[in-house]
């Protein structure tokens, strides 16, 4: 497991008791904070490079080397951070002040062509997965006259700009993702095969100094693996873990359960592009087909998850239950797939990670009542991401996280369509089209009141379901196993960054 790290742990110094009038006293000892910190992923990252995935682990940990000029506080409130401050001059011009005196990781100071060669590459780049939180930005420019001032210029009103601009971060000048450098609080070290990472504290950081001097990220991707390192002591903080994994290991008085609200809806993903799913009569029987009450009562029954009735989580703006829980009609179903001319016996690749095989194995039982074979094809993370994005799968597991409690992610990358004029639908791997949904998405930044920003994006969700591309299947909440003496921030709607692992020093007893 640490063919790469070695853990390096605090122990406790002895300390002499002195004997005072004929007796001995008792005393306290300080046990020193440990320098290091583990941390666990149930995934590797898909890329050091931030602006070429948009994905919630690779998000989480890489917030610890790269910053946006503002970011959200765990309540998700904008708040500054490469910016100072900001203004809106017009309702289509922001204007943003630099912080001055910040270094990036390489001993560089941050610059405003930094930050302007950042916004452009996020938005311009071919390979940028993010441009579609830029999708309304017209122009980036510097202010004449004010050399810690850039402007950003949008198409129309755009209210969520600040919130758009925390899922971009910013690199120097001249990037090179082979040797990551930022103004973050620990700076990148190495990064074994396995994708295992070792961070170092940034000494130099121009905000609070982290509670640790070494930060290693470890990729635990089995049970047995995580039992293992819980047994050894080697892993002080888990995120997540699953109530499966709860139920089933012991845990010793050292290990502590921290529930994470989770913005996240698992689903179940049909490529159009692929044979049969080009055919909206095989989507629609696959949906009949699944129970999503009985699904969750089977597949979770320590209770960490609930069916889902809508894309979105009902504490993500736009919620609506616009697909309605009911029992399987199978009935129904495998006659839609007869009039489809799918007959029984057909094949299903399905592909999932690990972390959702018993999702996975239920609807494989699902499909088999009306005639379908399923093939599953579980493979490591971030496999299943890349082929997503590519539509290369036919049918597929997938989550998908909504960071700022807001619909306009999910329906911009995903749901429109693949439009990169527009940067809209940048991760529509499964081919989804319709013209309707795709006018509703792009009036969503010009809506002129929250009313009408909500109904546009509901009557795009209702639409959504109709069409069947994707089953909502259920939420699942969060568990982090945290090590005493560390402590985590309760974040919303992500999952837990490097810097949020903190220690609570500790006395030993006499």
């Amino acid at each position: 497991m640490r063919e790469m790290l070695q853990v390096v742990r605090g122990s406790g110094v002895l300390v002499a008791c002195l004997a005072v009038a004929g007796g001995l006293t008792g005393c306290r000892r300080h046990i020193p904070a440990p320098e290091a910190v583990t941390i666990g992923y149930a995934n590797r990252i898909v890329s050091l490079d931030p602006y070429a995935q948009d994905e919630t682990t690779t998000t989480a940990v890489l917030a610890a080397l790269y910053e946006p000029l503002v970011r959200l506080s765990p309540d998700l409130e904008v708040t500054p951070c490469l910016a100072a401050t900001w203004t809106t001059p017009s309702p289509t011009r922001w204007r943003l002040h630099i912080r001055q005196h910040v270094l990036f990781h390489d001993g560089r100071p941050l610059k405003v062509r930094d930050v302007l060669s950042s916004l452009h590459r996020a938005l311009n780049w071919p390979g940028s997965v993010v441009a579609s939180y830029l999708s309304t930005v017209k122009d980036v420019r510097a202010v004449p006259g004010q050399p810690w001032t850039i402007e950003i210029e949008t198409t129309r009103p755009t209210p969520l700009l600040l919130v758009r601009l925390t899922m971009i971060p910013i690199v120097p000048e001249g990037f090179d993702p082979s040797h990551p450098v930022g103004t973050g609080p620990y700076r990148f070290v190495t990064m074994s095969p396995k994708g295992s990472l070792l961070l170092e504290r940034w000494d130099r950081y121009w905000g609070p100094q982290s509670a640790f001097r070494r930060v290693h990220i470890e990729v635990v991707r089995t049970p047995e693996e995580l039992a293992h390192l819980v047994k050894t002591g080697e892993i002080d903080v888990m995120a997540p873990v699953s109530r499966a994994f709860l139920a089933t290991h012991r845990l010793g008085p050292q290990y502590r359960i921290v529930k994470m609200r989770s913005l996240t809806t698992m689903m179940l993903g049909l490529n159009l592009k692929k044979w049969p799913f080009e055919n909206i009569a095989v989507r629609r029987a696959l949906d009949l087909a699944i129970d999503r009450t009985e699904l969750v009562r089977k597949a979770f029954p320590a209770g960490d998850a609930e069916p889902a009735v809508s894309y979105i989580p009902a504490g993500v703006f736009g919620f609506v239950p616009v697909c309605p829980l009911h029992r399987a009609d199978l009935g129904r179903a495998r006659a839609l797939l007869q009039r489809a001319g799918v007959a029984p016996g057909t094949g299903i690749d399905l592909l999932c990670s690990p972390e959702s095989s018993t999702t996975a194995k239920y609807i494989k039982t699902i499909f088999a009542r009306i005639g379908l074979d399923a093939h599953i094809t579980s493979l490591p993370w971030p496999e299943p991401y890349e082929r997503l994005v590519r539509g290369n799968l036919q049918a597929f597991f997938f989550g998908w996280n909504f960071p700022f409690a807001d619909s306009s992610d999910f329906l911009e990358a995903l749901v429109h369509s693949y439009d990169p004029a527009l940067h809209l639908g940048l991760q529509n791997g499964i081919g989804y089209h319709n013209a309707d949904v795709d006018r509703w998405i792009e009036s969503l930044p010009s809506a002129g009141t929250i009313e009408a920003r909500r109904e546009l994006i509901q009557k795009a969700l209702k639409q959504l379901c109709a069409d069947v591309p994707l089953i909502p299947l259920y939420h699942q909440s969060r568990n982090l196993l945290v090590k005493r003496p560390f402590t985590v921030v309760s974040r919303q709607g992500a999952w837990t960054f490097p810097q949020d692992v903190g220690i609570r020093p500790e006395r030993s007893r006499p």
